[in-house]
């Protein structure tokens, strides 16, 4: 939503800014991923079962 919805109207600044809040969300997620990992007790196992957890097939 947050690259596709900018197309529509063919916003620059709103892709630029799609592509802005879609990285900080993917360091976000990493950072979420380690703390889970380190405090959640059986997340480790959980990711080795679920390869993607974001972005089927891709992340």
């Amino acid at each position: 939503m947050l690259l596709g919805k900018p197309l529509l109207p063919g916003s620059l600044y709103g892709i630029l800014a799609g592509l802005a809040l879609t990285v900080l969300l993917m360091a976000r997620t990493r950072g979420e991923e380690a703390m889970l990992e380190r405090e959640l007790e059986g997340y480790r196992e959980y990711t080795q079962k679920v390869r993607y957890r974001l972005f089927p097939f891709l992340w």
